[in-house]
């Protein structure tokens, strides 16, 4: 089976950067929940 022709190479820093600020806006999404006293994020 042949590889597809396309591969796409970022540079590390940027994935890095990616995957922090994803993780940052899904740690701020819980604080706010928390502090709100939602029972989902119980």
């Amino acid at each position: 089976m042949a590889n597809p022709g396309c591969f796409e190479n970022y540079p590390m820093r940027i994935v890095v950067i990616a995957n922090l600020l994803s993780l940052a806006v899904y740690g701020l999404g819980a604080l706010i929940m928390f502090q709100l006293g939602c029972p989902a994020a119980a």
